[in-house]
């Protein structure tokens, strides 16, 4: 038991499976409400999950001294741990006698009420109890219970936390907002409250707040009880390889695996509401409601489809008309996948999953019996799937040998399609009409250990919506940014900008494409990158997601930067252009094909070049072009796409002298005489001052 003072108050911090229970006692209270060092070894075995070991030592303190309510307490916190581990369709036929554990609990917990009433944290215990039971009437009474406690004592600060929840099951969630956000202040360490916040944001309808709230928490939450709560609703949609690697990482970081989860999931990375984190949430809601079940995941099988897939396309429930049949219902996903349908067979008041729908029949019935049932049930809904018509087609020829044969390919073809779909269908509604954008990148050495990233966008103005200005002149706005994210999903950086798009007329719109760039700084390391370009005017809206390799160029070995394509480079007037560097004006080249009518630059930049004494600079520069795509006639005019640049001639080769250690190349490629291939162009330099060589590389796609 850890035992820690804190100001004036007295906090004991029992870091139980299923409740994480952080109890203040103020010294008011604390003389009666100390535990003794057995009633604390109790405790600690229900930490541990001994719960029969646990039970007996409560129960031994109880036969001992009947009002001991340490001892009662004990007995009702075994009771609610039991309620969440006992077999389910076994907890839920004590429910019906209402014998289940936790109404035993509460009973437990009234008992130390009786006894002595202002005992809170048998209050606290009894409102926990009753949050459990989840439903309207026990919300509202363990809210009641709750705001006792925190009113007699306001350091009793998890009762603050636990009647935010219950308010969460009123549907209040303003009052529940309030009580988290209190609890975030007075635990700055506890971060369930921040995480828990999320399902009233939601709730409110501020998905932005929401998905901060639980994103920039989750990863600093340290309770294992709860990361467990809230990944289980997750199992569905995860791989085998991503439920293996949450269940082996320490309890350190399986928050920051929850997080990574939901941002790599995120449609829209350039704004703050995670939509598909939204959904997760409206999903889970619904179901726990429609298809609930009385103890976690609060659930049943019907759930864990629907939190994958969503709505089923159709679903048909089975009436209720023999008392041998179990009720039973199958849902079809086949605008999604061939064969991906689900049957699900109610067990003791659960639907599961079942294996096919002979699961349906009574208990006691023969086996060809059990298959006779199912073949009724599949002709029920024979038009819900081609392989419930196969099924009924089987029924009808009378062969009872064929019939099972032809369920359990049925069954077999079934579980195939579900192994073979993905994991989780979700399709954002953007609310807008697509914008098509092309976009590429380059890396360049900048002052100390960083990169400068340069990434380029191009569009097509045709695509845009534009409003006449007073001067009769077409205005249009582009909203851009770019966002960076590292290998886990956390953001590196995000770059938000307005970029104004004039014309003079309708003519001038059509075949213009405006070019647009941003420059960013980055470590090297591999990254997640999002575009993400959103007209108003048009009410369109593209988004991009690719992977990024930022290369490394510091350090003292010669090296060439990345290679840009350009539409053309040349000096330039001034340096008012988000174009223009070292000079030169580079007017980008977004696209990933290029045309093999339209001539084309490469510019690069070459590094830690060596220099006589004059800070002269003496270096080869060498040009080859490869065959990634065996096309006809590429080696017959490999030769005549060099061209231009500073060493103007048809060559693949030249010399170059300058001054300084970093050099600023470009040359211009005519690609007229290129058939429609894939080329790789390799630039090598050598310094000819020491002989040291370095090279880079470009891939070109070339089409008519």
């Amino acid at each position: 038991m850890n035992l820690a003072m804190i100001s004036r108050t007295r906090f004991y911090f029992l870091t139980l499976p299923s409740f994480c229970l952080l109890f203040p006692l103020s010294n008011a209270v604390h003389a009666q409400a100390h535990m003794t060092p057995e009633i604390r070894a109790g405790f600690e075995l229900v930490e541990r999950g001994d719960l029969d070991g646990a039970e007996k030592i409560f129960n031994k303190i109880h036969d001992r001294d009947k009002k001991e309510v340490w001892a009662i307490i004990g007995q009702g916190v075994v009771l609610l741990r039991r309620g969440e581990t006992t077999t389910q369709a076994f907890e839920v036929l004590l429910k019906i006698a209402k014998q289940d554990n936790t109404s035993r609990a509460i009973g437990k917990f009234r008992k130390a009420l009786e006894l002595q009433p202002d005992f809170l944290e048998a209050r606290y215990y009894l409102g926990r109890g009753l949050i459990n039971k989840r439903k309207s009437d026990e919300y509202t009474e363990a809210a009641v219970e709750l705001t006792t406690v925190v009113n007699r004592d306001s350091l009793f600060l998890d009762g603050l936390y636990q009647r935010g929840i219950a308010y969460l099951g009123m549907e209040k969630w303003q009052e529940a907002l309030r009580d988290f956000r209190t609890a975030m202040r007075l635990l700055p360490n506890d971060r369930r409250p921040n995480v828990k916040a999320a399902d009233a944001l939601f709730e409110l309808g501020d998905p932005a707040q929401a998905s901060e709230s639980f994103l920039e928490n989750i990863a600093l939450v340290r309770n294992e009880e709860f990361l467990k709560d809230v990944f289980t609703p997750m199992r569905p949609l995860c791989t085998k390889r991503e439920i293996s690697e949450f269940e082996n990482l320490p309890v350190t970081e399986r928050g920051a695996f929850i997080k990574r989860f939901w941002r790599k999931r995120n449609p829209t990375p350039g704004t703050l509401a995670n939509e598909r984190l939204h959904e997760h949430y409206r999903r889970l809601k619904f179901i726990q409601q429609v298809f609930h079940m009385p103890m976690k995941p609060y659930y049943d099988d019907r759930g864990k489809i629907y939190l994958r897939y969503g709505k089923p396309e159709s679903r048909y429930v089975s009436p209720s008309y023999n008392t041998n049949i179990k009720n039973n219902e199958s849902w079809s996903y086949e605008h999604l996948q061939e064969n991906l349908v689900f049957d699900f067979v109610d067990n003791g008041g659960i639907f599961r999953e079942a294996d096919d729908l002979s699961e349906a029949a009574g208990t006691g019935t023969s086996i060809g019996g059990r298959y006779a049932v199912a073949a009724n049930l599949y002709a029920e809904r024979a038009d819900m799937s081609l392989l419930y018509s196969r099924i009924s087609m089987s029924a009808g020829a009378g062969n009872e040998s064929d019939l099972i044969s032809r369920i359990s390919e049925v069954s077999a073809a079934r579980h195939a399609a579900e192994a073979t779909a993905t994991r989780e269908r979700y399709m954002h509604n953007y609310k807008a009409q697509p914008l098509h954008f092309s976009f590429n990148w380059a890396g360049f050495r900048h002052d100390g250990e960083n990169t400068r990233q340069e990434i380029y966008f191009g569009l097509a103005a045709s695509q845009l919506g534009f409003r006449v200005q007073e001067n009769n002149s077409l205005r249009s706005t582009l909203q851009c940014a770019v966002v960076v994210e590292d290998s886990v999903y956390d953001e590196v950086l995000k770059s938000t900008w307005s970029q104004q798009i004039v014309a003079e007329d309708t003519t001038t719109i059509r075949g213009a494409y405006p070019l647009l760039q941003r420059n960013v700084l980055l470590t090297p390391g591999n990254y997640n990158l999002t575009l993400q370009v959103a007209n108003p005017d048009g009410q369109s809206l593209g988004i991009y997601k690719t992977l990024l390799r930022v290369r490394s160029f510091a350090g003292e070995e010669l090296i060439l930067s990345d290679i840009q394509l350009a539409f053309s480079v040349a000096p330039a007037g001034g340096d008012g252009s988000d174009f223009v560097k070292h000079h030169l004006e580079v007017r980008p080249y977004p696209m990933a094909a290029i045309k093999r009518s339209r001539p084309i630059y490469l510019y690069y930049e070459v590094y830690n070049l060596s220099t006589d004494a004059g800070n002269l600079n003496n270096y080869r520069v060498e040009y080859e072009a490869s065959v990634l795509r065996q096309d006809r006639g590429f080696f017959k005019s490999i030769a005549s796409i060099f061209g231009g640049g500073k060493k103007r001639g048809v060559s693949s080769s030249h010399r170059q002298q300058g001054a300084g250690n970093t050099a600023y190349e470009y040359i211009a490629l005519d690609l007229a005489n290129m058939p429609k291939s894939v080329a790789e162009i390799s630039i090598s330099v050598t310094d000819e001052r020491n002989g040291r060589t370095a090279k880079t590389s470009r891939t070109l796609d070339l089409e008519d």
